[in-house]
């Protein structure tokens, strides 16, 4: 009599563990497609912003050797893909040349076919942001910038410019310039010629100092001194100088009444010196943007 109950509560435990199952199975497969989603969209929020930081001349060099290899891999990103296409150029506003692109990124799963995610940029010359090709920067770290920026810059040490990984660079100058141990200084007023480097000079300093016979008549300018003379010393033209107890020291004729003095100038005495002028200062690099 028992036997029809129990087989049939038997068939209702697994009816309700298989509805558990599938509603537990649905629930982590929407869990990770979510999830999945939200990755997708991440990386192609990486490859907006990237973009978005490149000059708007520089984007072609950017995304055509990703898309000579297909899909590509994102930093970081195993298991990701993206592809990233741009349309013809239109000019938006003849009068102030505004040119616009739209360049469409599609992010996939590895293996997909269809992308997980996909997002148009619009790329446009107003407004843009960034160095232009030439700019020079203050870099105050020994290592070069890294990321999006990696190679992007050179050192301003006189090194040859590669006219094939740098040609716009190499448009405006035959070698990058030698900047190092250099202060840069605004072209006009008192500077060189554009590109020169001007020596190290001060502006002059002057003195004078005056004397008549054995007195000492006065000073002017970046000189000063006095006379003064020794205890018990007494002079007289054509006549004998004693001492204090009178011994004789000295007989004057009417041409030996002179003193002679002895004047120095040395400006280490009241401020710093060093073989070059110079204001306080702290060394950086000098970069220049190179593509």
């Amino acid at each position: 009599m028992l036997a029809v109950p129990i087989a049939a509560l038997a068939i209702l435990y697994m009816s309700l563990a298989t509805i558990t199952y599938t509603l537990n199975s649905s629930a982590f497969s929407m869990r990770l497609s979510q999830q999945i989603a939200f990755q997708a969209e991440q990386y192609a929020e990486v490859d907006a912003n990237t973009l978005k930081l490149i000059d708007y001349d520089d984007v072609d060099d950017y995304v055509h050797p990703r898309q000579a290899i297909d899909l590509s891999k994102i930093i970081t990103a195993a298991g990701w893909e993206d592809e990233i296409s741009i349309t013809p150029e239109t000019v938006v506003d003849v009068a102030t040349n505004t040119r616009q692109r739209v360049a469409t990124i599609k992010i996939y799963k590895e293996g997909d076919t269809l992308s997980r995610c996909t997002v148009d940029v619009p790329l446009s010359t107003k407004g843009r942001g960034g160095f232009p090709v030439g700019s020079i920067i203050a870099w105050p770290i020994a290592s070069d910038p890294l990321g999006v920026d990696a190679d992007n810059w050179l050192e301003c040490n006189g090194q040859a410019i590669n006219v094939t990984k740098y040609p716009k660079l190499a448009k405006l100058m035959g070698t990058v310039p030698d900047y190092r141990g250099l202060f840069l200084r605004g072209l006009g007023g008192n500077s060189s010629v554009l590109g020169n480097i001007q020596g190290d000079t001060i502006r002059n300093i002057t003195g004078s100092i005056s004397f008549e016979a054995d007195n000492f008549n006065g000073s002017s300018g970046a000189i000063s001194g006095n006379s003064a003379y020794g205890t018990g010393y007494m002079r007289a033209y054509g006549a004998s100088i004693y001492d204090t107890e009178g011994h004789l020291l000295y007989a004057f004729t009417a041409a030996s009444g002179s003193m002679f003095h002895s004047m120095s100038f040395d400006a280490s005495q009241s401020v710093p010196t060093a073989n070059e002028n110079r204001p306080i200062n702290k060394a950086v690099r000098y970069l220049i943007k190179a593509r």
